[in-house]
């Protein structure tokens, strides 16, 4: 869907808006997540590469299927819901910074 150019614009785009976004500028060993779907692989990776050269902490999360999304929403119960992971919380807030891509079908 995008050549490798426009990949590599794409991710450089993408982290100047975090860094836009931020009141302070990242500092060596800050945390960076980047959540992505099975189709921003090829962009995740850009993404990580450029985390790293920066000198940043990274963390990859690829995200759910469409179909375990659908799934979730129309089956979970309450609880199900409402279910947090261990150490979920405590990972979110000692994040610097987080990145999700959520590509199209293409």
């Amino acid at each position: 869907m995008f050549t490798s150019k426009q990949l590599e614009s794409y991710a450089d785009v993408l982290l100047w808006g975090m860094q836009k976004a931020r009141t302070k500028a990242f500092k060596k060993g800050d945390i960076v997540m980047v959540r992505f779907n099975q189709r921003a692989v090829k962009l995740a990776e850009l993404l990580q590469v450029r985390l790293l050269d920066k000198r940043l902490n990274t963390m990859q999360r690829m995200l759910a299927t469409d179909r375990m999304e659908y799934d979730f929403f129309s089956r979970a119960d309450k609880e199900q819901l409402d279910f947090i992971a261990p150490g979920e919380r405590q990972m979110v807030n000692n994040l610097n910074g987080t990145i999700f891509l959520n590509a199209p079908e293409s």
